[in-house]
């Protein structure tokens, strides 16, 4: 072997027993490396000691909707959940569900909510919890889709 390459630590052949003293050596080492990181991947934060002021989020969700869905008037029957404290990918925030009807279907919309605006929403998923949820009436949204005016008459 060469005198540069002995220089810079590297063996010709790596025997058997070097082999698996460095493989357990790194198999007891991993674990504790993962253990480290763990408090790097959710940081703690106190929760709240009482629910966020619910006319005043459902507000903050009624605009939020009406703005970003195009058609909301054909909606309808729509119903929301308690807020529940939880931590995604923007940090701590609180998670609204919204479950509606679209043309005969029924859709459920996840809002979060960090000081009192809205951070992050989308069609719900099945981390979001929002099949496990209780719904109420949503007062702040129209309960009922404006008929089109136009009357069709029966196929009989």
């Amino acid at each position: 072997m060469s005198a540069e390459l002995q220089g810079l630590g590297l063996r010709r052949a790596y025997s058997a027993g070097a082999w698996l003293r460095d493989c357990a050596r790194a198999t007891l080492l991993l674990p504790l490396a993962l253990l480290g990181c763990s408090s790097v991947a959710l940081p703690q934060a106190e929760v709240p000691t009482s629910g966020p002021d619910t006319a005043a989020f459902h507000k903050i969700i009624a605009d939020y909707l009406k703005e970003t869905f195009k058609e909301i008037g054909t909606y309808d029957d729509f119903e929301i959940s308690d807020a529940r404290w939880m931590h995604t990918v923007k940090g701590w925030t609180w998670l609204h569900c919204i479950r509606f009807q679209d043309r005969a279907h029924t859709r459920t919309y996840a809002v979060f909510i960090q000081a009192d605006k809205v951070v992050d929403s989308r069609y719900a998923v099945t981390t979001d919890g929002c099949g496990e949820q209780t719904y109420v009436p949503f007062d702040a949204m129209p309960t009922t889709a404006p008929s089109s005016g136009i009357e069709l008459n029966p196929l009989h």
